[in-house]
């Protein structure tokens, strides 16, 4: 753990104190040297860093730092150019584990103040500091019992705010290495970053997929998949997820609202009806799942259907329920996290097989020519290739959306090839429909070259809206609102 030295500036690191008993035996000073010298060769051959700063350590009484073990860095002006470790006494009447635990918490600091500039760690978050400390004095030992209390706060309080966060964020560098990234190697580079680009960092990710990942691990159902569980050195029993129940006939809801980096994680039973639906509200990512099912990754506004009758859900017209699967009646899950704060929400209910089949009009494929479709959006976002080629928007019962082409385009009597595609989430009113979290981009291909497409954000616009709709027969209209006040009308055919 980290208090403000009085006779200079700069944190000292320092870590609580556990032991409730009297040591047996206290290594001498020497021995600790050892000890701390072969630390930091561990850490240095995990991380690639080599340390810079001498480290000095000695065992001091408890009174001297309260019982908490302690990292003081030596500093001169703006520099820091040691570091100095005490350790009382208290300490050694833990266990082994915890003991050298305690050491590599401290030692890690020594790394921070060597990685970072001094005035960027005065100021940095607890959740980073700390919790890069906590994690790697347990990683480094493989857990010991002295996280306890660290890994209870992060397990039953997931909607607590990482600016909140100290020791407890040891869970959060746990859910970066059990999602693939490598927290020896991306928690030093996190150093004088703050928030979501602190978060990507550590998870060589984006913010959405890392908080996707902490929502499902906090559920804690592993017979779910990986992700639907926690693990880490020292990790505890702990969970907090709530157990909803889902009635027929009615919807169940879990709503909370969440600060950047909270999570709702929620347990569903369900069994008794023909078709779960499982609604995600806020946010910025989300999953769901049942047994016997893959889990199905959610955006916000994005809703996931599993079939519970024996033998499959087939439609009155014979049909099968497109992308439904089947699932096992029982104990699944749904969590959903965000990025900034925000009410955020769990919905629940089931639907018999013939509301599923018609929940939506929207569900199939739809097709018009791209150059429609250009035609319109050049009016509004600039001038466009001549392409011709189908234009496929597709809505599935799940609640996601594509759209894209591949066509033949003609610049200045250059003739090329063009393409692109778009997805995310959707959500069905009746009346409108709205696409979340839309991701994609095109490309053109001339002569050989192969350059960004024109236009790809018109395209964005046009789809990542809310948009009124009419369906008549096979013909989808739909019309969404542009930046000059317009409303521009597209119109496809049913395909499928």
């Amino acid at each position: 753990m980290c208090i403000r030295d009085s006779l200079q500036p700069g944190q000292a690191r320092a870590r609580p104190g556990g032991a409730t008993v009297a040591p047996a035996t206290v290594p001498s000073d020497e021995e600790l040297t050892g000890i701390v010298a072969g630390v930091v060769a561990g850490i240095e051959e995990r991380t690639g860093h080599r340390l810079r700063l001498p480290v000095r350590v000695r065992v001091v009484p408890d009174a001297r730092t309260g019982g908490d073990a302690l990292m003081v860095p030596v500093v001169a002006g703006e520099s820091v150019r040691a570091c100095r470790i005490l350790l009382p006494r208290n300490v050694f009447g833990q266990d082994a584990p915890s003991v050298t635990s305690t050491v590599a918490h401290e030692v890690w600091h020594c790394f921070q103040y060597d990685a970072a500039p001094l005035r960027s760690l005065d100021v940095a978050p607890l959740w980073i500091v700390e919790g890069q400390a906590e994690w790697a004095g347990e990683a480094y030992v493989g857990g010991s019992p002295s996280s306890a209390a660290p890994w209870d706060t992060w397990l039953l309080q997931p909607a607590q705010a990482l600016t909140r966060r100290s020791y407890d964020a040891i869970g959060l560098y746990a859910a970066a290495d059990a999602a693939g990234a490598d927290p020896w190697r991306t928690a030093l580079p996190m150093l004088g970053r703050r928030g979501a680009p602190a978060v990507e960092t550590l998870f060589d990710r984006s913010a959405t997929l890392a908080v996707r990942r902490i929502a499902t691990s906090l559920v804690r159902s592993p017979q779910l998949g990986d992700v639907w569980e926690s693990r880490g050195p020292g990790i505890t029993g702990s969970r907090a997820a709530p157990l909803v129940t889902v009635p027929v006939g009615e919807p169940v809801e879990a709503r909370m609202r969440v600060p950047a980096f909270g999570v709702l994680p929620v347990r569903i039973a369900a069994s008794g009806g023909e078709v779960l639906r499982v609604a995600l509200e806020g946010g910025a990512a989300g999953a769901a799942a049942m047994p016997g099912a893959g889990t199905v990754e959610l955006n916000p506004g994005g809703t996931a259907l599993f079939c519970l009758v024996e033998g499959g859900c087939t439609c009155p017209d014979g049909a099968s329920l497109d992308g439904v699967p089947q699932v096992t009646p029982g104990e699944g899950a749904a969590a959903v996290g965000a990025t900034a704060a925000g009410e955020v929400a769990v919905v629940a209910e089931f639907r018999t097989v013939e509301q599923a089949c018609e929940a939506s009009d929207l569900v199939g494929e739809w097709v018009t020519d791209v150059s429609n479709v250009m035609r319109m959006l050049s009016a509004q976002y600039g001038a466009m290739p001549s392409c011709r080629g189908p234009w496929v928007v597709t809505f599935t019962a799940d609640g996601r959306f594509s759209a894209g082409y591949e066509a033949t385009c003609q610049v200045n009597d250059v003739t090329g090839q063009a393409r692109a595609r778009f997805t995310g989430a959707y959500t069905d009113t009746g009346r409108t429909f709205t696409v979340s979290d839309l991701t994609g981009d095109g490309t053109m291909t001339f002569g050989g070259r192969t350059m960004p497409l024109p236009g790809v954000d018109g395209f964005r616009a046009a789809l990542g809206a809310t948009a009124d709709y009419v369906i008549d027969g096979d013909t989808l209209t739909y019309s969404f609102a542009a930046p000059d006040g317009t409303k521009p009308t597209i119109t496809l055919t049913r395909r499928s």
